[in-house]
């Protein structure tokens, strides 16, 4: 394989397997027939692929991926063999690899894109995987990972990336074994900077400063303050703009999230209580306890617009 015909599976294992070049295939053929040396076949590159891949192809030369994805590429039973083997690239697992007939339609190409000066923010905990950048720019490993393996580019996909974000949510449990703070801040700072070509989900689920779990439409993106109380309202997890955005870029990020999920600019008037009654809330009754009358008919004044409709 390649310009110096090196053996198709460089590892010490499978190399042990091979005759050496020195023999003549045309005065030593028979000879060597009589002996029991056969001709390679696909299952035994199988066979051999399948130890390298084990090792996470450490110490492969990476110009051999790509010479090797020619071969895969002509043969249909090596391409099957192939499939079946952790042999594709993941940016996020921890291998570094993954089996690809097993995630058929859910790998992407990353890019190197940069979007507000940040590399492109990929959504985790949706059962994606993504090669990376390096290891798709050899056009006959491109067309691997196309043809066999299903793969899409990200930048054509943004939608579709979308509404499986938007169905995560719809379906989460608040013990899901994908809630965790990392992907669902993945998933918001992802909506937000594909946000001219996505439309926000109805419900979107997000973790507050407290470490609790709540949908958007209930959480602050900053402390609310009245009359110099602190009072008492869930508010957004420092790490939705934390290390993730531009400074400049966050009163528009949280902008955004204020229009686009629906989260609340003014303190609740009331709290349900059991799905048919309500209370005054939290905030209200300490507003109402520690400003006296007139501060407390100032505050609703000040919120009218919203406590209006009750």
């Amino acid at each position: 394989m390649g310009k110096d015909h090196r053996p198709p599976i460089p590892s010490h294992s499978a190399i042990s397997r091979y005759l050496s070049r020195k023999y003549d295939p045309v005065t030593c053929l028979k000879p060597l027939e009589t002996l029991g040396v056969v001709p390679i076949g696909a299952y035994d590159i199988y066979s051999g692929l399948r130890i390298l891949a084990e090792t996470g192809f450490r110490g492969v030369d990476p110009d051999w991926h790509g010479e090797f994805a020619d071969i895969v590429l002509e043969d249909r039973l090596l391409r099957t063999f192939f499939s079946m083997l952790a042999v594709c690239p993941d940016k996020y697992d921890p291998s570094g690899w993954i089996t690809p007939s097993n995630h058929r339609g859910q790998i992407f190409f990353c890019t190197d894109k940069l979007i507000d000066n940040h590399p492109d923010q990929l959504p985790l905990g949706l059962g994606l995987h993504y090669i990376p950048w390096a290891d798709h720019q050899d056009e006959r490993r491109r067309r691997l990972f196309v043809q066999e393996w299903g793969a899409l580019d990200i930048s054509n996909s943004i939608n579709a990336i979308a509404n499986m974000i938007a169905k995560a949510h719809e379906s989460y449990s608040i013990n899901g074994p994908s809630l965790n703070r990392k992907n669902l801040v993945s998933h918001t700072v992802f909506l937000f900077r594909h946000r001219k070509q996505c439309l926000p989900p109805d419900k979107l689920w997000v973790f507050t400063q407290s470490g609790s779990l709540q949908l958007a439409s209930t959480v602050f993106v900053e402390p609310l303050k009245y009359s110099g109380l602190v009072l008492p309202v869930s508010i957004l997890h420092e790490d939705y703009v934390k290390g993730l955005l531009e400074s400049e870029k966050r009163i528009e990020f949280l902008n955004w999230m204020k229009r686009a999920l629906k989260m609340p600019r003014s303190p609740r008037l009331v709290t349900c209580l059991d799905g048919k009654s309500y209370s005054l809330s939290p905030e209200l009754k300490l507003v109402s306890k520690q400003c006296g009358t007139v501060s407390f008919l100032e505050f609703l004044q000040q919120h009218w617009n919203s406590y209006s409709p009750w």
